[in-house]
């Protein structure tokens, strides 16, 4: 009487498992280098034009290794709350390329809110509306349990407006000196979200605003508004960011 082979089944099905996470894996990875290739090099032109070189790489670099430095600490802190090793140490791998897609929509958002494009040559969109709508997609998907790669958006679209806010020098001219960020009300935190939510956001980023003052953590410049000391006058950097509007 034969005797079946019952090792052998249990290792075709590990080996049949291993070759679909692969599959998954790669087919993510050249779904976010296909978007990456349409969307990020003519942006990257646009931006190279208005900001120039020097400002662009900052603003990438910042982007792209502040948002996986965080992400890398947030692993490191779940696999000390919950264990697991194989899956917050090992298991998750990060790629730059959606930090710096949402990045990018937080840059064109600053410059051109109100600019109409076209999505699939159909549903007709305003610039200022896509962050948000990316954030809320990967929001959805980090609480189904895709947290890889999925959390580098939220980190990514944090990161873009906390330096096109406070560190990103904009101009210098015979008025103002060298000024730096986006200090205007329709940059502001409380701008991306809900009316409802505009409350606590505002007490909570006031307070922050205010510690990181004081321990002078971002620069301030003759005319850092929500320092209290801007005075309107043409050529400000509230001026300026309210003209692009």
């Amino acid at each position: 009487m034969d005797v079946p082979d019952l090792g052998s089944g249990g290792d075709d099905n590990i080996r049949g498992t291993s070759l679909r996470r692969t599959r998954i894996l790669y087919l993510k990875y050249y779904q976010q280098l296909l978007a990456t290739l349409i969307f990020v090099p003519a942006s990257l032109k646009y931006l190279e034009r208005v900001w120039g070189s020097i400002e662009l790489l900052k603003f990438i670099v910042v982007t792209i290794v502040v948002s996986n430095i965080i992400a890398f600490g947030l692993n490191w802190i779940e696999y000390f709350v919950i264990g697991k090793p194989e899956l917050f140490l090992f298991g998750m791998r990060y790629h730059g390329q959606m930090a710096l897609q949402i990045g990018l929509l937080v840059a064109y958002t600053q410059l051109i809110p109100e600019h109409n494009i076209q999505l699939f040559g159909v549903i007709k969109v305003k610039v200022k509306t896509m962050p948000m709508a990316y954030l809320t997609l990967s929001t959805i998907l980090c609480i189904v349990g895709f947290q890889n790669p999925w959390i580098l958006i939220q980190f990514g679209w944090f990161v873009s407006w906390v330096y096109l806010r406070f560190y990103k020098k904009t101009t210098v001219d015979s008025i103002n000196g060298v000024t730096y960020g986006d200090r205007s009300d329709t940059f502001s935190l409380v701008s991306w979200f809900p009316p409802f939510m505009h409350g606590p956001l505002t007490i909570l980023g006031n307070t922050v605003h205010s510690l990181a003052n004081r321990f002078h953590l971002i620069p301030t410049s003759s005319s850092d508004i929500e320092g209290g000391a801007y005075a309107q006058v043409p050529g400000g950097a509230r001026a300026e960011a309210e003209r692009r509007r």
